[in-house]
């Protein structure tokens, strides 16, 4: 997925496989390195959850000052950072335009309501397209989470203190 600096000023891509429980995000935003972020919950959380765990976490990871550099930027009648999210799963994107639009007739998100109010919050910041696409990177993306998300069973005599839950990298 190539992002277009005309039209976006910043890319998120979100992933997750629900057999492991894994979530993955990637960020690609104006003058900035790419940053990767990947965590896991329990398998049972919904991939709706998963996937709506990485948007937020990325979008939380744009701080102000960076949200503030882009917003300068935007063309005339745009008032904030235009975003654009992309996922392969298309009942993801169909709940979260119907979030963005507060329509009631829309497929609701099948995730929690801390994670959809905190989600709400940090779309607010943001001029957001959603986006559906068969791209290859997001399984690179998925892959590489694997690699360097541990697994819980292998830690569980480790305190929860001292266990790493989140792996972040800038590529």
């Amino acid at each position: 997925m190539r992002i277009d600096f005309q039209t976006h000023d910043i890319l998120v891509q979100v992933a997750g496989d629900k057999r492991k429980g894994i979530w993955a995000s990637s960020v690609f935003a104006k003058n900035s390195k790419p940053i990767r972020t990947a965590g896991s919950l329990p398998t049972s959380a919904s991939l709706h959850t998963l996937q709506l765990i990485a948007l937020a976490t990325s979008l939380r990871g744009i701080s102000k000052g960076q949200h503030t550099r882009l917003g300068q930027n935007v063309p005339r009648g745009v008032y904030k950072p235009r975003l654009m999210a992309v996922t392969m799963d298309a009942t993801f994107a169909e709940a979260l335009k119907g979030l963005l639009q507060r329509d009631v007739t829309a497929k609701p998100l099948r995730a929690g309501k801390n994670f959809l109010n905190i989600a709400r919050q940090q779309l607010a910041r943001f001029d957001v397209t959603i986006q559906t696409v068969d791209d290859p990177s997001e399984l690179v993306l998925l892959n590489w989470a694997r690699k360097n998300i541990v697994d819980p069973k292998l830690i569980a005599g480790i305190p929860p203190s001292l266990a790493a839950s989140v792996v972040s990298a800038v590529v």
